[in-house]
């Protein structure tokens, strides 16, 4: 018996050219897209961006405030200074004694408060019996003009070659600011200010956001009324600002030194005993080991806090085997005839002496002292 015969049934298919010649267009579209999507974005970006009135600018006066021209030494040039015009934001009553040149300016520290890698200035000021702070974030186009961003702001007429950015932000102190330093006080990675007032018992701690803000001011108790401040570095180096303070109290004058791994102000001071009230500190590497030492001008004499590990990151019974801080007198001076005509002078020879380790340049800036506080 014969079969019979298969049917083979066959299935139609489409030309590749017609399936490329209906999705070509799609898929150049898209690749269109692509190619024009960051060109959008920058576009809408630059719409969205403020534009920046050339009248709040900061500038620089026309007249000279500073002169430096007619310097004698050759291997230091500077140039004529000039007043840093600005507007400034904060509390009316602060901002408006600013304004008006009432407030007496003090001090001033300088650090990246708001973390754009240029360096920014803090200033304290004196007025009607309390404090004020400003905050200048510096201007990146002042330090390289010619990149091609500052070039496009200048181009766009929101570009200056002040050193600082305008407006100046302003914020309260509870005391005038004798004294401010700058430094990661609290260990949380942004920049704080630290002010201090001379005859005052307490040290106020202003807190950074890392966007150039600072917090309302948190006290410090101290043992006695200030005479004398510095911050940097001391003992063993670990990146965290320390903060030196000397204090004249009921138990004499002291040498406070707050260092701690949680920050400076998170510790109890290490406390020294000074022979008369601290007039000047200085901290640095003085002898050949590598931990920092404090210099302190205390009467006439010129004491050095040896540094030494104290290894705060260890365990308490490490900590308790570290031996107590050794203490030198670097020299002896019969300085109160001196110190009676310019005492902010003459401390600063006696440091400097002791950094350049020579007794003879000592006595000579000395009497370089005594003839500039006489003229």
């Amino acid at each position: 018996m014969s079969c019979p015969p298969i049917r083979l049934r066959c299935l139609a298919q489409k030309p590749r050219l017609s399936w490329l010649l209906q999705r070509g267009p799609i898929a150049l579209v898209t690749i269109l897209t692509l190619c024009f999507l960051p060109f959008l974005v920058h576009a809408f970006v630059n719409r969205k961006a403020p534009k920046i009135q050339s009248a709040k600018l900061a500038r620089l006066s026309e007249t000279v405030s500073v002169r430096a021209a007619g310097s004698r030494n050759p291997t230091i040039n500077l140039s004529d200074g000039h007043d840093v015009l600005t507007s400034y934001v904060g509390p009316e009553e602060l901002r408006v004694a600013l304004e008006q040149n009432q407030a007496e300016p003090l001090s001033l520290a300088s650090a990246d408060f708001d973390e754009d890698g240029v360096p920014d200035l803090v200033s304290g000021y004196a007025y009607n019996g309390q404090g004020i702070v400003t905050l200048l974030r510096g201007n990146v186009d002042s330090i390289y003009p010619n990149a091609p961003e500052a070039k496009q702001r200048k181009a766009n007429g929101t570009s200056t070659d002040a050193p600082f950015l305008s407006p100046a932000r302003v914020f309260e102190a509870p005391v005038g600011a004798d004294f401010v330093g700058a430094g990661d006080f609290d260990a949380d990675g942004h920049w704080d200010v630290v002010v201090a007032s001379r005859n005052s018992k307490v040290l106020h701690l202003l807190s950074g956001d890392g966007r150039g803000g600072l917090a309302p001011a948190t006290e410090i108790q101290l043992s006695g009324v200030v005479t004398a401040f510095a911050t940097g570095e001391v003992n063993r180096r670990d990146g965290l600002t320390d903060i030196v303070v000397g204090v004249d109290g009921p138990e004499g004058a002291k040498v406070c030194v707050f260092e701690g791994p949680l920050g400076a102000l998170r510790a109890p001071p290490e406390v020294f005993a000074a022979p008369a009230s601290v007039t000047s500190l200085a901290l640095g590497q003085l002898d050949d080991y590598y931990a920092m030492e404090v210099a302190v001008a205390a009467g006439d004499e010129l004491l050095v806090v040896h540094g030494r590990d104290r290894k705060l990151t260890l365990p308490g019974e490490d900590q308790a085997a570290v031996q107590p801080a050794r203490i030198s007198k670097r020299f002896r001076l019969r300085l109160a005839h001196w110190r009676s005509v310019n005492s902010r002078a003459t401390d600063s020879a006696i440091l400097r002496c002791l950094a350049e380790r020579a007794v003879p340049s000592c006595w000579r800036s000395l009497r370089s002292a005594k003839q500039n506080g006489s003229n």
